[in-house]
């Protein structure tokens, strides 16, 4: 592992809460074969929203993470700019995990790739309450609780909410197929579906049990209201409508990749989440 330059690994922490105006979603992408890393933000505390896009860090260490390790740490340095994501306890249910940091963002919803102005000082916790979903091709999404406390120009930005621990390793090439994210939550409930053109990707959790999508269906991204069908392995359907309370966009080899903050009613109750298109070929 880690000797093809195609390998690549990323984890990720995001809350977002129950209304859709508050949000956090952070990620670290590091490119071993590279000594790059990616970095991206976007905050809101329902009035100020911040983000970033920063290419410029490189890695503390560059040999490909562990990820079978009862503790893990990805991390990743820019000049006086640090970021780390450690998490514990990873062969049990409850999985615990940690992120500490001094990095830059700009008052923007719309970042260039580039280094921010204002300083942003974390400190985040993260808390499954399931086992999570793991598929075959190195994707580990966890569901739980965020809290922690964020320091942003001159405010403070405490979350304390419902939030995803995600992590992605292994070969292949970054972002090259295009695909629909639909991420939400809620407190019993949770569901990722992503809709690629030959195929589903998800799963959703009900009451404590978890069940494969296997067919995943959805509106085009024209409209701030969508509706979707998810398909279950049990054979049991979720179908809602989301509707868009907060827009971002990240770019991407040149291109603009948008993506949204929804609010979905379904048929298993109100969700909270995200809903990401990405077409190379646009």
């Amino acid at each position: 592992m880690g000797t093809s330059e195609n390998y690549a690994e990323s984890v990720m922490i995001g809350m977002i809460s129950d209304d859709g105006t508050q949000e956090l979603s952070l990620r670290l992408a590091r490119f071993p074969s590279k000594d790059k890393a990616h970095v991206w933000l976007h905050i809101t505390d329902g009035k100020t929203a911040w983000s970033v896009v920063d290419e410029s860090f490189r890695l503390t260490d560059q040999q490909p993470t562990s990820v079978s390790d009862e503790a893990v740490s990805f991390s990743a340095m820019s000049g006086t700019q640090s970021l780390s994501f450690t998490s514990t306890n990873r062969h049990h249910p409850n999985v615990f995990g940690t992120v500490v940091g001094n990095i830059t963002a700009d008052e923007t919803r719309a970042p260039t790739a580039g280094t921010g102005h204002t300083p942003v000082k974390l400190n985040l916790g993260f808390k499954s309450t399931s086992a999570g979903f793991r598929s075959k091709n190195g994707r580990w999404e966890m569901t739980g609780v965020v809290s922690g406390k964020v320091d942003i120009g001159g405010k403070t930005f405490q979350p304390n909410g419902p939030g995803k621990w995600h992590e992605q390793t292994g070969v292949r090439a970054r972002f090259a197929p295009a695909f629909t994210y639909l991420n939400l939550q809620g407190k019993d409930v949770t569901l990722l579906a992503i809709g690629f053109k030959k195929g589903t990707l998800g799963y959703a959790i009900l009451q404590d049990q978890i069940f494969a999508v296997v067919d995943f269906g959805i509106d085009p991204s024209n409209s701030d209201q969508r509706k979707f069908t998810a398909t279950l392995d049990n054979g049991d359907i979720i179908e809602g409508i989301t509707s868009v309370t907060q827009r971002w966009s990240v770019p991407i080899k040149g291109k603009v990749r948008p993506g949204s903050t929804v609010v979905a009613e379904t048929s298993v109750g109100r969700l909270v989440g995200s809903l990401n298109d990405w077409d190379p070929d646009l």
